[in-house]
């Protein structure tokens, strides 16, 4: 016969719904532990038989962190659910408050990129160098953080040079008349009175800097040195922003085989974009990343803003081309003429757009605030 303490047991070896999620959560692990332990072994094999080139190791190990982040998830869906799903995000478009996607500063913009940008879309901005780019995209950023909640990561300026770039924003004043208001006048000039105009664009630069706390309340901005891509995700999974944008990509840091090896630079770039683009499909925000445009020259009369940029212009990578879900490029062909005002006619170039058109559109450059206006 059985006794009770046996049946008792029994019942608690077996998995209760109240434990589920920890049974799946037990499963999942050990599913992951037995694909890494098969690509481990896949990897030794090929590198002790010589037939293992080292782009195919880092691949692997690329494969190996996926496997252990839990990113390599298939679910199938039937039609109905995937149907409710596109009603949902009708819904969201329809929403006065909850949008699948950010406005830009441009009205031609928005129109193009069906609003602006996407949620769970990873869009990259190709320029130049002295473009124009951080400029754009700290405008985009300062527009969307007074309602959604924006990462703004340099790893090319420090956070109080972005900080003084964007009150030169807001102030449209450029960042060296700031710096010149700010400097003590009177120490420079003891037997001088203050000018007038000077102290007036004091009150109107320690006002802006008020202001900025209570019109960007959303903002964040993030400086490092030797960031990596797994590092910029470890800040979206902390901070949860709606919208991202990273300046820039020649400025990720590699990570595992990629820091080893210089030879595979053209490798680190497609495993940074890879990894940003699973951060946006499984997180949910927009990400914004800036990089440059390769140089195109094509003969001794042209610039590099003379060609009109093509897909294949990303540097150092063809991930772009193939994993961004949106790719623009800035343009400045005119850069070198005069205009008056300083008001300089721009082209911006959408290159790729997985669910919407491709094109141009004209902007507007005004040189002395570094600042993008719809044309008139």
């Amino acid at each position: 016969s059985v006794k009770l303490s046996e049946v008792a047991a029994m019942m608690d070896s077996i998995p209760r719904l109240e434990n589920i999620d920890q049974y799946i959560r037990i499963l999942k692990e050990k599913s992951a532990l037995r694909r890494v332990l098969s690509l481990a072994l896949d990897m030794t094999e090929g590198i002790y038989s010589g037939e293992m080139a080292i782009e195919d190791a880092a691949r692997l190990t690329d494969s190996i962190t996926r496997s252990i982040e839990g990113t390599s998830t298939e679910t199938v869906y039937d039609i109905q659910d995937s149907v409710e799903e596109l009603a949902g995000y009708f819904e969201e478009r329809a929403s006065a408050t909850k949008k699948p996607y950010f406005e830009t500063p441009w009205r031609d913009l928005n129109w193009a990129m069906r609003g602006g940008w996407q949620k769970k879309n990873l869009a990259i901005l190709l320029a130049r160098p002295s473009s124009g780019k951080t400029s754009l995209s700290l405008q985009s950023a300062l527009h969307a953080s007074r309602e959604h909640k924006t990462l703004y990561i340099s790893l090319e300026m420090s956070r109080v040079e972005i900080t003084l770039k964007a009150l030169s924003l807001e102030l449209s004043l450029s960042a060296q008349r700031i710096e010149q208001a700010m400097d003590p006048f009177e120490a420079l000039n003891p037997n001088a009175e203050i000018p007038p105009t000077l102290l007036q664009t004091r009150r109107e630069i320690i006002s802006a800097l008020a202001e900025m706390r209570s019109r960007h309340p959303h903002l964040h901005i993030a400086e490092g040195d030797n960031v990596t891509a797994e590092d910029i995700v470890g800040m979206i999974r902390k901070l949860k922003p709606e919208l991202v944008f990273i300046d820039q990509l020649s400025e990720i840091s590699a990570s595992g085989p990629y820091a080893r090896h210089p030879e595979l630079f053209a490798l680190h770039n497609e495993h940074a974009i890879k990894v940003l683009k699973r951060a946006a499909r499984r997180l949910g925000p927009a990400i914004v990343l800036m990089s440059q445009r390769r140089r195109v020259v094509k003969s001794a009369k042209q610039t590099d803003e003379d060609v009109s940029p093509e897909l294949s212009d990303g540097k150092n990578t063809g991930a772009i081309e193939e994993k961004a879900d949106v790719v623009l490029a800035l343009q400045r062909p005119n850069k070198k003429k005069r205009y008056e005002g300083g008001l300089e006619p721009v082209v911006l170039h959408l290159l790729k757009q997985r669910m919407g058109r491709i094109g141009e559109m004209g902007l507007t450059f005004h040189r002395e605030t570094a600042t993008f206006h719809d044309p008139v």
